[in-house]
């Protein structure tokens, strides 16, 4: 398998899976239905949908690390970068997945593992930049093309291809949130004093 084709897998995923969170229609929001049902009735899945559900920014947090994560993996020059933040990215999803019984296991570890593909090159300077804290030296990339109307012909068909892939997966989302809204409907809450007083005075006027 050649790094183009890593970059674009973990692209896809990154950038194809992160809109369910950042526009969080992915986990279910708090409904009537879910508090009142017994605490033993949740499955270890169920628990961790709700409990991340319950707290749509922290679904919409997640979603933009990844997807900051695939957008800088389609750059040669944030390679790096793009891959450890998916390596961290995908880590919490793998260890999630594993922890809460997700029925999505291999693919999570398939994430990881491409993550430290991508990152493995530049192994050697991060130790010596993290551990030995010695000056780094620069890791020179193979070439794409043999000319450099050829290499800007790749770079500028990477670029678009992710662009294309965000735009594509945004869309995606923002029409199933436009459709359905947050998973569960509208969020429940105890009504206020002020609307149940208003209520109370509607029925006596009645």
């Amino acid at each position: 398998m050649t790094k183009p084709s890593v970059v674009f897998a973990h692209g896809l995923w990154a950038d194809g899976s992160c809109f369910s969170k950042l526009i969080p229609t992915q986990m279910p929001t708090l409904f009537l239905s879910r508090l009142v049902e017994p605490f033993g009735n949740f499955s270890p899945m169920g628990v961790l949908w709700t409990s991340i559900g319950a707290s749509p920014v922290y679904e919409s947090f997640t979603g933009a690390v990844e997807l900051l994560g695939g957008v800088l993996l389609f750059f040669p020059q944030t390679t790096l970068l793009g891959s450890l933040i998916c390596l961290i990215g995908a880590g919490e999803v793998f260890v999630l997945n594993m922890t809460y019984d997700v029925p999505v296991k291999l693919l999570s570890l398939h994430l990881v593992l491409m993550a430290l593909i991508l990152a493995a090159p530049y192994a050697g300077n991060l130790f010596d930049l993290l551990v030995r804290h010695r000056p780094l030296t620069p890791v020179e990339e193979p070439p794409i093309g043999r000319t450099p109307r050829r290499r800007r012909l790749a770079f500028i068909a990477q670029a678009v291809y992710g662009v294309l892939l965000v735009l594509l997966a945004f869309s995606a989302s923002l029409f199933a949130w436009s459709r359905s809204g947050p998973p569960g409907g509208r969020r429940w809450s105890w009504p206020s004093p002020s609307s149940r007083r208003t209520g109370s005075s509607r029925n006596s006027a009645a």
